[in-house]
């Protein structure tokens, strides 16, 4: 099943509640959980970009710069934005930690 940004979003949010003590102890974890949630497959990856179009081009800041293909840039694209996620989500954790 394709999800949008948003359900992407609502379960890396979920799975970092779920593992928020083990996070904390150890704050590097946050990458295997983003990296985790981003889709995988061409067709999923698609489908986001014609929910959000910027998705498809290259980023400002130059992650995705040596994509190959459409597919990498989309991907790079959707990885910064559930790290974006992530570390609003950590940095409040730690607050109320």
């Amino acid at each position: 099943m394709t999800k949008t940004m948003y359900e992407l979003k609502k379960d890396l949010i979920e799975e970092l509640n779920d593992n928020k003590q083990e996070i904390l102890e150890n704050d590097e974890l946050i990458y295997e959980f983003v990296d985790s949630n981003v889709p995988i497959m061409n067709y999923d990856l698609l489908k986001l970009a014609c929910d959000d179009l910027y998705l498809g081009f290259p980023d400002e800041e130059g992650i995705s710069e040596s994509a190959d293909n459409a597919y990498d840039i989309i991907k790079a694209n959707v990885y910064c934005e559930l790290m974006t996620e992530a570390h609003t989500w950590l940095d409040l954790a730690q607050e109320v930690a």
